[in-house]
C-alpha cells in the first residue's frame, strides 16, 4: 500500500467519524467512534474509497446495533441487502454480519 493510498483510506475513515458525529447522539459517541476506526483499520483502500463515507458509516452502525446487546454463548447472525429505503444505507453487495464469542477456529 503506498502512502497515498493510506492517507486517503485516512481521510475517507475521518469523514465517516465526521458524520457519526454529526449524527450520533448517544454518551458512547467515544466508544462508536473507537468501533468504526478498528472496524475499517485494516479494510482495503480501495474497498473502502469505492464506497460513500455515509453507506460506510451505515454499515458499521448497523454491525454496531446488532453487536450491542448478546447473550454470551450465542451467535447472532443477520444476512441482508442493505438498501436506503429500508436500512438508511446501501451496498451492492450482500451483508453477512456475525457476532460472537472469540474462540478458536472460528
Amino acid at each position: 500500500m503506498t502512502a497515498s493510498a493510506e492517507a486517503l483510506k485516512e481521510a475517507q475513515i475521518g469523514e465517516v467519524v465526521e458524520r457519526l458525529k454529526k449524527r450520533w447522539s448517544g454518551d458512547d459517541v467515544g466508544d462508536v467512534e473507537r468501533f468504526v476506526r478498528q472496524l475499517y483499520a485494516s479494510a482495503s483502500p480501495d474497498d473502502l474509497l469505492e464506497t460513500q463515507p455515509e453507506d460506510l458509516l451505515g454499515a458499521a452502525l448497523a454491525l454496531w446495533s446488532l453487536a450491542r446487546v448478546r447473550q454470551p454463548g450465542r451467535a447472532k447472525v443477520r444476512v441482508y441487502n442493505p438498501q436506503v429505503e429500508d436500512h438508511g444505507w446501501q451496498s451492492r453487495h450482500t451483508v453477512v454480519e456475525v457476532v460472537n464469542d472469540d474462540m478458536p477456529f472460528l
